[in-house]
Protein backbone atom coordinates (compact mmCIF):
# COMPACT_ATOMS: atom_id res chain seq x y z
CA UNK A 1 0.00 0.00 0.00
CA UNK A 2 0.84 3.45 -0.74
CA UNK A 3 1.50 5.64 2.16
CA UNK A 4 -1.16 8.04 0.28
CA UNK A 5 -4.01 5.00 1.57
CA UNK A 6 -2.10 4.79 4.83
CA UNK A 7 -3.39 8.15 6.39
CA UNK A 8 -3.25 8.26 10.26
CA UNK A 9 -5.83 7.82 12.30
CA UNK A 10 -6.46 10.68 14.65
CA UNK A 11 -5.77 9.12 17.95
CA UNK A 12 -8.98 8.72 19.11
CA UNK A 13 -8.54 4.67 18.92
CA UNK A 14 -6.45 3.91 22.31
CA UNK A 15 -6.70 1.23 24.88
CA UNK A 16 -6.70 1.45 28.69
CA UNK A 17 -6.26 -1.55 31.01
CA UNK A 18 -8.80 -1.35 34.25
CA UNK A 19 -7.98 1.64 36.52
CA UNK A 20 -5.18 3.15 33.88
CA UNK A 21 -6.18 6.67 32.83
CA UNK A 22 -7.55 7.33 29.15
CA UNK A 23 -4.67 7.58 26.97
CA UNK A 24 -4.96 10.64 24.95
CA UNK A 25 -1.52 9.99 22.95
CA UNK A 26 -1.66 9.70 19.38
CA UNK A 27 -0.13 6.56 17.72
CA UNK A 28 2.15 6.87 14.20
CA UNK A 29 0.77 4.87 10.98
CA UNK A 30 2.97 1.85 10.35
CA UNK A 31 3.11 0.42 6.82
CA UNK A 32 2.70 -3.21 5.83
CA UNK A 33 5.56 -2.33 3.59
CA UNK A 34 8.15 -1.80 6.66
CA UNK A 35 7.46 -5.23 7.79
CA UNK A 36 4.57 -7.16 9.64
CA UNK A 37 3.32 -4.50 12.12
CA UNK A 38 2.15 -7.74 14.59
CA UNK A 39 5.62 -8.97 15.26
CA UNK A 40 8.25 -6.15 13.98
CA UNK A 41 7.69 -4.58 17.10
CA UNK A 42 9.02 -0.60 17.26
CA UNK A 43 10.45 -0.63 20.38
CA UNK A 44 10.52 3.61 20.49
CA UNK A 45 7.03 3.44 20.18
CA UNK A 46 5.99 1.12 22.95
CA UNK A 47 3.90 2.65 25.63
CA UNK A 48 4.76 1.28 29.02
CA UNK A 49 1.81 0.15 31.29
CA UNK A 50 4.07 -1.02 34.31
CA UNK A 51 2.85 -3.65 36.69
CA UNK A 52 -0.46 -5.39 36.34
CA UNK A 53 -1.90 -7.14 39.64
CA UNK A 54 -4.28 -10.25 38.95
CA UNK A 55 -4.40 -12.36 35.41
CA UNK A 56 -7.45 -11.04 34.74
CA UNK A 57 -7.31 -7.54 32.40
CA UNK A 58 -9.61 -5.52 31.22
CA UNK A 59 -9.21 -3.58 27.90
CA UNK A 60 -10.88 -1.12 26.75
CA UNK A 61 -11.06 1.31 23.72
CA UNK A 62 -11.65 5.09 24.05
CA UNK A 63 -12.79 7.54 21.13
CA UNK A 64 -11.64 10.37 21.78
CA UNK A 65 -13.90 12.73 19.07
CA UNK A 66 -11.98 16.22 19.61
CA UNK A 67 -9.05 14.62 17.90
CA UNK A 68 -10.38 12.54 15.22
CA UNK A 69 -12.96 10.19 13.55
CA UNK A 70 -13.98 7.04 15.51
CA UNK A 71 -12.60 3.36 14.28
CA UNK A 72 -14.61 1.24 12.39
CA UNK A 73 -12.58 -2.07 12.91
CA UNK A 74 -10.21 -3.06 16.09
CA UNK A 75 -8.00 -6.29 16.51
CA UNK A 76 -6.31 -7.35 19.97
CA UNK A 77 -3.02 -8.85 19.95
CA UNK A 78 -2.49 -10.29 23.51
CA UNK A 79 1.02 -10.90 23.05
CA UNK A 80 1.03 -14.53 24.61
CA UNK A 81 0.44 -16.14 21.77
CA UNK A 82 -3.45 -16.63 22.00
CA UNK A 83 -5.76 -15.92 19.33
CA UNK A 84 -6.29 -12.70 18.35
CA UNK A 85 -9.60 -10.51 19.51
CA UNK A 86 -11.73 -8.38 17.41
CA UNK A 87 -13.58 -6.67 20.46
CA UNK A 88 -13.73 -3.67 21.26
CA UNK A 89 -13.67 -4.11 25.30
CA UNK A 90 -11.96 -7.63 25.42
CA UNK A 91 -11.44 -9.04 28.90
CA UNK A 92 -8.18 -10.83 28.74
CA UNK A 93 -7.32 -13.89 31.55
CA UNK A 94 -3.02 -14.71 31.33
CA UNK A 95 -2.49 -18.20 32.10
CA UNK A 96 0.94 -17.07 33.16
CA UNK A 97 2.95 -14.24 34.32
CA UNK A 98 5.44 -12.26 32.97
CA UNK A 99 6.14 -9.10 30.31
CA UNK A 100 3.94 -8.69 27.43
CA UNK A 101 3.75 -6.78 24.11
CA UNK A 102 -0.50 -5.88 23.49
CA UNK A 103 -1.36 -4.92 20.24
CA UNK A 104 -4.21 -2.62 18.78
CA UNK A 105 -4.78 -2.39 15.59
CA UNK A 106 -7.89 0.13 14.45
CA UNK A 107 -9.00 1.01 10.96
CA UNK A 108 -11.53 3.41 9.11
CA UNK A 109 -12.07 4.26 5.81
CA UNK A 110 -13.41 7.91 6.16
CA UNK A 111 -12.30 9.91 3.18
CA UNK A 112 -9.96 6.78 2.26
CA UNK A 113 -8.63 3.69 4.39
CA UNK A 114 -6.53 4.64 7.17
CA UNK A 115 -4.98 2.43 10.18
CA UNK A 116 -3.50 3.02 13.39
CA UNK A 117 -1.01 0.35 15.15
CA UNK A 118 -0.85 0.90 19.67
CA UNK A 119 2.14 -1.12 20.94
CA UNK A 120 2.16 -1.66 25.05
CA UNK A 121 4.05 -3.16 27.61
CA UNK A 122 2.85 -4.58 30.94
CA UNK A 123 4.35 -7.29 32.92
CA UNK A 124 1.50 -9.77 34.68
CA UNK A 125 2.38 -9.78 38.05
CA UNK A 126 -0.32 -12.81 39.80
CA UNK A 127 -2.88 -11.84 42.64
CA UNK A 128 -1.32 -9.03 44.98
CA UNK A 129 0.13 -10.23 48.87
CA UNK A 130 0.99 -9.50 51.97
CA UNK A 131 4.67 -10.51 52.23
CA UNK A 132 6.03 -10.89 55.82
CA UNK A 133 9.36 -10.56 57.23
CA UNK A 134 10.19 -11.86 60.78
CA UNK A 135 13.30 -11.40 62.59
CA UNK A 136 16.54 -13.70 62.29
CA UNK A 137 15.67 -16.99 63.41
CA UNK A 138 12.10 -16.70 63.90
CA UNK A 139 9.87 -19.64 61.87
CA UNK A 140 9.42 -18.14 57.92
CA UNK A 141 6.03 -17.38 57.42
CA UNK A 142 4.24 -18.03 53.62
CA UNK A 143 2.89 -15.06 51.47
CA UNK A 144 -0.69 -14.23 52.14
CA UNK A 145 -2.13 -13.61 48.97
CA UNK A 146 -6.10 -12.09 48.46
CA UNK A 147 -7.55 -11.56 44.93
CA UNK A 148 -6.92 -8.17 43.94
CA UNK A 149 -9.80 -5.35 45.44
CA UNK A 150 -9.94 -7.86 48.48
CA UNK A 151 -8.90 -7.72 52.04
CA UNK A 152 -6.22 -10.69 52.57
CA UNK A 153 -7.30 -12.60 55.64
CA UNK A 154 -4.70 -12.38 58.71
CA UNK A 155 -2.60 -15.55 59.79
CA UNK A 156 -3.02 -16.88 62.76
CA UNK A 157 -0.17 -15.66 65.01
CA UNK A 158 2.91 -17.18 64.97
CA UNK A 159 4.70 -19.27 67.41
CA UNK A 160 8.68 -18.32 67.94
CA UNK A 161 9.79 -20.63 71.05
CA UNK A 162 11.37 -18.89 73.66
CA UNK A 163 9.49 -15.80 72.71
CA UNK A 164 6.18 -13.50 72.27
CA UNK A 165 4.43 -12.48 69.15
CA UNK A 166 3.50 -8.81 69.76
CA UNK A 167 1.48 -8.12 66.26
CA UNK A 168 2.25 -7.07 62.29
CA UNK A 169 3.13 -3.58 61.45
CA UNK A 170 3.59 -1.83 58.28
CA UNK A 171 6.96 -0.40 58.72
CA UNK A 172 10.37 -2.22 60.16
CA UNK A 173 10.25 0.22 63.30
CA UNK A 174 7.22 -1.71 64.22
CA UNK A 175 5.20 2.16 64.60
CA UNK A 176 2.02 1.33 62.71
CA UNK A 177 0.09 -1.57 63.14
CA UNK A 178 -0.57 -3.59 59.83
CA UNK A 179 -4.08 -3.13 58.56
CA UNK A 180 -5.33 -6.38 57.41
CA UNK A 181 -9.16 -4.78 56.01
CA UNK A 182 -7.68 -2.97 53.29
CA UNK A 183 -8.28 -4.19 49.59
CA UNK A 184 -4.95 -5.13 48.00
CA UNK A 185 -3.88 -4.00 44.65
CA UNK A 186 -0.36 -4.70 44.91
CA UNK A 187 2.29 -6.45 46.93
CA UNK A 188 2.80 -4.83 50.31
CA UNK A 189 5.28 -5.74 53.32
CA UNK A 190 4.18 -6.53 56.98
CA UNK A 191 6.70 -6.69 59.53
CA UNK A 192 6.27 -9.64 62.76
CA UNK A 193 7.23 -8.37 65.69
CA UNK A 194 8.35 -10.36 68.64
CA UNK A 195 9.96 -9.82 72.53
CA UNK A 196 11.56 -12.50 74.44
CA UNK A 197 9.49 -14.48 76.32
CA UNK A 198 9.56 -14.19 80.78
CA UNK A 199 11.84 -17.38 82.14
CA UNK A 200 9.22 -19.31 84.10
CA UNK A 201 10.95 -21.88 86.67
CA UNK A 202 10.19 -25.40 86.25
CA UNK A 203 8.31 -27.01 89.17
CA UNK A 204 10.97 -30.10 88.70
CA UNK A 205 13.43 -27.67 89.51
CA UNK A 206 16.05 -29.01 92.25
CA UNK A 207 16.34 -25.67 93.86
CA UNK A 208 13.53 -23.38 92.33
CA UNK A 209 13.29 -19.17 93.03
CA UNK A 210 10.87 -18.30 95.25
CA UNK A 211 8.31 -15.81 92.87
CA UNK A 212 8.02 -14.09 96.73
CA UNK A 213 11.31 -14.66 97.45
CA UNK A 214 13.63 -13.56 94.40
CA UNK A 215 16.81 -13.07 96.51
CA UNK A 216 16.59 -17.41 97.42
CA UNK A 217 16.14 -16.30 101.09
CA UNK A 218 13.52 -18.99 101.23
CA UNK A 219 16.02 -21.61 102.48
CA UNK A 220 17.04 -19.56 105.79
CA UNK A 221 13.59 -19.16 106.08
CA UNK A 222 12.29 -22.50 106.01
CA UNK A 223 15.51 -23.83 108.53
CA UNK A 224 14.13 -20.94 111.22
CA UNK A 225 10.80 -22.70 110.99
CA UNK A 226 12.11 -25.82 111.40
CA UNK A 227 13.80 -24.92 114.57
CA UNK A 228 10.70 -23.21 115.82
CA UNK A 229 8.84 -26.46 115.13
CA UNK A 230 10.78 -28.51 116.80
CA UNK A 231 10.67 -25.87 119.91
CA UNK A 232 7.62 -25.72 120.03
CA UNK A 233 7.03 -29.76 120.23
CA UNK A 234 10.19 -30.71 122.89
CA UNK A 235 11.36 -27.26 124.14
CA UNK A 236 10.07 -27.93 127.60
CA UNK A 237 11.52 -31.13 127.78
CA UNK A 238 14.80 -29.96 126.39
CA UNK A 239 15.20 -27.44 128.89
CA UNK A 240 13.67 -29.87 131.85
CA UNK A 241 16.58 -32.24 131.15
CA UNK A 242 19.63 -29.56 131.15
CA UNK A 243 18.00 -28.10 134.26
CA UNK A 244 18.20 -31.06 135.77
CA UNK A 245 21.44 -32.10 134.41
CA UNK A 246 23.22 -28.80 135.78
CA UNK A 247 21.84 -29.49 139.10
CA UNK A 248 22.60 -32.90 139.41
CA UNK A 249 26.43 -31.34 138.95
CA UNK A 250 26.00 -29.09 141.35
CA UNK A 251 24.63 -31.73 143.55
CA UNK A 252 27.44 -33.99 142.61
CA UNK A 253 30.61 -31.59 143.61
CA UNK A 254 30.86 -28.75 141.93
CA UNK A 255 28.85 -26.53 144.89
CA UNK A 256 29.26 -23.00 142.87
CA UNK A 257 26.34 -20.99 143.52
CA UNK A 258 25.65 -19.96 140.02
CA UNK A 259 25.85 -23.38 138.68
CA UNK A 260 22.59 -24.02 140.46
CA UNK A 261 20.89 -20.54 139.77
CA UNK A 262 21.36 -21.98 136.63
CA UNK A 263 19.80 -24.99 136.87
CA UNK A 264 16.99 -23.95 138.83
CA UNK A 265 16.32 -20.75 135.99
CA UNK A 266 16.59 -23.98 133.42
CA UNK A 267 13.65 -25.91 135.41
CA UNK A 268 11.26 -23.18 135.54
CA UNK A 269 11.13 -22.04 132.31
CA UNK A 270 10.80 -25.52 131.02
CA UNK A 271 7.45 -25.18 133.44
CA UNK A 272 6.68 -22.47 131.93
CA UNK A 273 7.24 -23.47 128.49
CA UNK A 274 4.79 -26.70 129.14
CA UNK A 275 2.57 -24.50 130.63
CA UNK A 276 2.23 -22.36 127.71
CA UNK A 277 2.94 -19.43 129.48
CA UNK A 278 5.97 -18.49 127.00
Amino acid sequence: MSSAKHRQLPCGALAIVAALALLAACIPTVSAETGDPWKDIPENEVIDWGEMWGTVIQFQYVYDPEVGNQAQTIEWDFGDGSPRSTEWNPRHTYEELGTYIVVQHVTNTYEGFSEDWGYYRMTIMGKPYVEIVAPEGAPQMEKVFATKGTAPEQPDDPIWKGHEFLGYYADAEFTVPFDWTIPLDRAVTAYAQFQNASVIPDPDDEDPIDDEDPNGTSDKGNATAGIGEFFEQYGALTLGIAGGIVVAVFAIGYRHPAVLIVGIALLVIAALVHLGVI
